[in-house]
């Protein structure tokens, strides 16, 4: 019994997948941040205020269960797969990079308005709206053709 739990554990070792997936976006200023993968997760809005003592700016990170965001208008930029895969081999890593653009509307998941320094923001106060450059990085195991 010991050795079939041996064997089982070192079959498992073997067949284990590590794997990275990471998204940032941002629009030109880099006012509006959308992030998701395994390094940065989270939307980071910029709010801006005048005052006497000059301009005021502060990113607001917020959690992505906070926020609502639809996308639209995707437009693939490029994207690139490369894998290890040799010849007589059965398994490798994949890796791959995946440039878009995007138009995005960022919206409260509770209703609620943003403050009205938020930038992007629009007349009503309830979304903000963005162009937005996304590149998509990852890679993980892969089994190769024989």
């Amino acid at each position: 019994m010991k050795k079939l739990i041996l064997v089982a554990i070192v079959a498992a070792s073997f067949s284990a997948q590590a794997s990275f997936y990471q998204e940032n976006c941002s629009n030109g200023a880099a006012t509006i941040k959308l992030n998701n993968g395994h390094v940065q997760n989270g939307i980071i809005l910029t709010e801006r205020s005048y005052g006497n003592g000059g301009v005021n700016s502060q990113e607001i990170e917020y959690k992505r269960g906070s926020l609502q965001i639809d996308s639209l208008n995707e437009l693939e930029i490029s994207a690139d797969t490369t894998t290890s895969c040799q010849p007589g081999s059965t398994g490798g890593m994949v890796s791959w990079t995946k440039v878009t653009t995007k138009d995005v509307v960022i919206k409260k998941a509770d209703g609620s308005m943003f403050p009205d320094t938020t930038l992007g923001l629009n007349s009503n106060r309830m979304e903000v709206k963005a162009t937005v450059i996304c590149e998509l990085n990852g890679n993980s195991r892969t089994s190769c053709p024989q």
